[in-house]
């Protein structure tokens, strides 16, 4: 058993890539449905079909956000000329080029090494990623874009998985189930921790004595994503309008207590 980012498979099965489309989910409790519904299970299919795993869930890897060592970032022109870490993902390369950047295809296990030696300028990746890689240090601008919603595959070995006998099978998707829904609300959980972490570095101030700066930012709705592709084509920028951090950590904060409460009734189970 494993489990790993869906965009990992999306060259094989081209059904995943709906998980890569730009500012589309602004709702855990409704993609969580959905892929616990009808879409998990034509994706689960899909999986099995062209790949040799059997799907076990759906785990929530994150909304990503961007960081960098310049300047805030409130509209379109901000990100021009910028060199930004991004994954091995035509999909986020073209957006992110889209808005001005420069995307740069780094492994993560040299995304420090980049970060802190300025090879690249932003980078973009969920909360947890940024705080437990140290991002923070180096990265004084944080804008809560959610720019896209990761999920990462709970795997098994699909061969393995049909030799098992019925019983054990219908045992292992019952466990999987109940640690599918424990990791969806520790993922929640953390982003306000992280949050919250963060915004207190950023009131000790950043190195140097330099207080980080924040912008305003929040997750954008899939129409301001719109209006950042075509004012590229356009040649000329249009103001995308963010909502202060307090509103987004006030979203997040609402999460994480519902994660505690799920996550109590969870342990009574």
């Amino acid at each position: 058993m494993c489990y790993f980012a869906s965009s990992y498979l999306a060259g094989r099965v081209a059904a995943l890539g709906c998980f890569d489309k730009p500012f589309s989910v602004v709702d855990r409790a409704r993609i969580y449905a959905e892929l616990d519904g009808d879409l998990g299970s034509r994706l689960a299919d899909d999986v099995a079909r062209y790949t040799g795993y059997r799907v076990l869930g759906f785990w929530d890897n994150g909304f990503r956000h961007i960081s960098n060592r310049l300047r805030p970032i409130r509209h379109p022109g901000d990100c021009r000329g910028m060199r930004i870490r991004t994954l091995d993902n035509a999909m986020y390369q073209r957006v992110l080029g889209a808005m001005g950047f420069t995307p740069m295809v780094i492994d993560v296990k040299d995304l420090v090494r980049a970060v802190e030696t300025q090879e690249v300028d932003a980078q973009e990746n969920p909360l947890t990623n940024t705080m437990n890689f140290g991002l923070h240090h180096t990265h004084k601008h944080l804008s809560l874009t959610s720019h896209f919603h990761g999920v990462a595959l709970l795997l098994a070995n699909r061969a393995w998985f049909e030799a098992l006998a019925p019983g054990t099978q219908s045992a292992l998707l019952a466990a999987s189930a109940k640690a599918t829904a424990a990791q969806r609300q520790f993922a929640t959980a953390e982003d306000a921790l992280c949050l919250e972490q963060l915004r207190r570095d950023r009131c000790r101030g950043g190195i140097g004595g330099k207080r980080s700066t924040w912008p305003r930012s929040a997750p954008l709705s899939q129409a301001s994503a719109i209006e950042i592709l075509q004012s590229r084509s356009r040649r000329h920028e249009r103001v995308v309008h963010f909502r202060e951090p307090d509103i987004a950590k006030r979203h997040l904060v609402r999460d994480a207590a519902l994660a505690e409460q799920q996550r109590d009734r969870f342990s009574r189970d």
